[in-house]
């Protein structure tokens, strides 16, 4: 649990979301990329006041991993109908959760938990 096992299941995410954007052809998206890592930032921002439910929550072997399934078969979902806004969006939000966690894990940014 913890920062690296975050950064582990969303590299696993970044794995799946580029295997499936190369394997449908899908072309970059720029405004869905952007709006990826806006919703992740918002959605970050949004439970930073609940840190410590959604730590609890996220504590549970089952959450995770049920997310992880949720995130994959999303992904699969996503480059079969529309390929090129979602597979860009899903990799936009996945980088720029991924760049947070490293900028935290660095001291460069604070925990998200003490954004307000």
């Amino acid at each position: 649990m913890g920062r690296r096992t975050d950064g582990l299941l969303a590299a696993v995410v970044l794995v799946v979301l580029s295997s499936a954007f190369v394997a449908s052809d899908a072309q970059v998206s720029i405004p869905a990329f952007v709006a990826g890592c806006i919703v992740v930032l918002a959605l970050e921002a949004a439970m930073a006041p609940h840190a410590d439910t959604v730590r609890r929550w996220w504590a549970r072997p089952a959450v995770r991993l049920g997310s992880l399934a949720v995130a994959i078969v999303l992904v699969i979902g996503g480059a079969l109908v529309s390929p090129t806004p979602f597979l860009s969006a899903g990799i936009g939000a996945t980088a720029a959760y991924l760049l947070l966690l490293g900028l935290v894990a660095a001291g460069v940014v604070q925990p998200v938990a003490e954004w307000f």
